[in-house]
């Protein structure tokens, strides 16, 4: 029953943000943004009201849905942007992946804000105020954008993971910023949540913390 909730609502959020953008003629960018940044941080605290297995579900649910959608363009919210991205449809499999390998209610949030806000806020002032670019591997991301990711990042990590030490934050932003800066397409969506799970997972058994 709270998967198909959940379902429900997640729904409805992208329907009216379809309503809306095409009522006020929203840019596509902003609005997919926008969708971005609700479903993601709404996500990550799926924990505190669903156990994993139904988070696991849920995501499962809805990657068909967004694969479908983005052929059919069903919600040009989201999928009607110029640039080639699949960020949409990579979006539900790094719920499934970081419910799969960290089922821990802060190292999940963690991994998960990190895609929703640090990600989202990071596009939406590059575009908007970033001018210079640095261009590593397949990314082409500008310095305003990647300063916002980090500092996102950062008050993410401060606080939900409290319990680690700050150096330990601060090092995972570093890395985060540098791997988001690389990354284009939307593959990020994919990489990021369980890749930030994963490195204060990791500090937090060499600190024997877990």
């Amino acid at each position: 029953m709270k998967v198909i909730i959940a379902a429900l609502c997640y729904t409805t959020l992208f329907i009216l943000i379809e309503l809306v953008t095409r009522k006020t003629k929203l840019s596509k960018e902003l609005s997919r943004k926008i969708a971005h940044i609700l479903a993601g941080t709404s996500a990550a605290f799926l924990p505190l009201f669903m156990n994993f297995r139904q988070i696991l579900l849920l995501s499962l649910l809805f990657l068909p849905v967004m694969v479908i959608s983005k052929r059919k363009n069903l919600f040009s919210s989201i999928h009607g942007v110029s640039r080639k991205t699949y960020g949409e449809v990579y979006f539900p499999m790094a719920i499934f992946l970081s419910a799969l390998l960290f089922p821990n209610k802060q190292l999940f949030m963690y991994g998960v804000l990190v895609m929703s806000l640090s990600d989202g806020f990071a596009s939406v002032f590059g575009q908007r105020y970033g001018k210079k670019k640095n261009k590593l591997w397949q990314g082409e991301k500008s310095y305003v954008g990647s300063s916002v990711f980090f500092i996102m990042t950062l008050m993410i990590g401060l606080a939900v993971m409290v319990q680690i030490p700050v150096w330990v934050i601060v090092g995972s932003a570093l890395v985060l910023t540098f791997a988001e800066a690389c990354l284009s397409g939307g593959i990020d969506n994919l990489i990021l949540p369980p890749l930030a799970s994963g490195l204060i997972y990791g500090a937090m058994k060499l600190l024997n913390i877990v």
